[in-house]
């Protein structure tokens, strides 16, 4: 039997990158809470993981403990709990060790490649630390049930899977793909014109909810499609700058700037398509006869 696979409830501590909280402790479920490690078991993970994490010994303060018969119920316990606060906000925080306790309270500690994964390397550690407030308590555990309970909606499972996944990746390209396949497969079902019409969704969903102009919204999602053409189709490396807009009105910001912004973008389309509690199909058919409506599908057409 594996060592990570137990005939009887276990504790797992999963120790989170870059992570605090005003909340001195938050109980998710009987067999799940959020609590800061205590000193023996920093030590212990400092100590067996190696000199790669040592690097970092700051960013692991917090862990989601939780009772499982193996780590894969465990992780399943935290999915919810890690993808819902990289939807609350944007800063690195993730899941990238595993310590199984023993009735002697020595700790055994395990790499744990996967979703939940935060790439250390990333310029994101230095933004400072994630911390969860307590004023945004009750929408992040709003977040983390309606996340537990949308597994049977395959595409928003899908895009939220691509977020995930991009924080553990170090490349931009392979992240603005992640965002750019999550974007797809929330605003385009197998639609033909896909630049035109992914801008015309994605601004008139996201235009009442982010404090920018439509046009601001449409000029970076349609130059992200552009690039993520580039990329697919290996036309050339991404540029250091990145120009945006046309004739007097062009902008220009650095790549990272740039990615960025389509993180933000992926973030706050997957919390809308959650906050209206919908099968993806039904939410795709309401934008896109509201984007009739508005503009009018000849028009559509034209452009497209």
């Amino acid at each position: 039997m594996n060592e990570l696979d137990t005939r009887e409830q276990m504790t797992f501590l999963l120790p989170m990158i870059n992570f605090e909280t005003e909340l001195p402790e938050l109980s998710i479920k009987p067999d799940l809470r959020m609590r800061p490690l205590t000193r023996e078991e920093k030590q212990s993970l400092i100590r067996r993981i190696g000199p790669i994490e040592v690097t970092y010994p700051k960013l692991e303060k917090y862990c989601l403990e939780a009772k499982a018969k193996n780590i894969r119920p465990a992780m399943k316990k935290a999915y919810p709990i890690i993808s819902a606060l990289r939807l609350l906000k944007s800063n690195l925080v993730g899941i990238n060790s595993i310590l199984l306790g023993e009735a002697s309270k020595t700790w055994m500690v395990y790499r744990y490649p996967g979703s939940m994964e935060a790439d250390t390397s990333s310029r994101r550690i230095y933004k400072g630390i994630y911390v969860l407030k307590e004023s945004e308590k009750a929408d992040f555990l709003s977040l983390g049930n309606k996340i537990g309970k949308m597994i049977l909606d395959k595409k928003l499972r899908f895009a939220l899977g691509r977020l995930n996944m991009a924080y553990s990746s170090k490349w931009l390209d392979t992240k603005l793909l992640d965002y750019m396949i999550a974007l797809e497969s929330l605003y385009l079902p197998g639609e033909s014109e896909k630049q035109f019409r992914l801008c015309c969704y994605l601004t008139s969903t996201l235009s009442p909810v982010l404090d920018e102009s439509t046009e601001e919204i449409w000029n970076f999602i349609h130059k992200a499609y552009g690039l993520r053409s580039q990329i697919v189709h290996g036309s050339g490396s991404l540029s250091p700058r990145v120009k945006i807009g046309k004739g007097e009105d062009v902008v220009e910001v650095s790549i990272e700037d740039f990615v960025d912004k389509i993180e933000e973008y992926t973030r706050q389309s997957i919390r809308e398509f959650i906050r209206r509690g919908k099968k993806v199909k039904e939410i795709q058919s309401n934008i896109k006869a509201k984007v009739i409506k508005d503009i009018g599908m000849e028009y559509i057409h034209q452009q497209g």
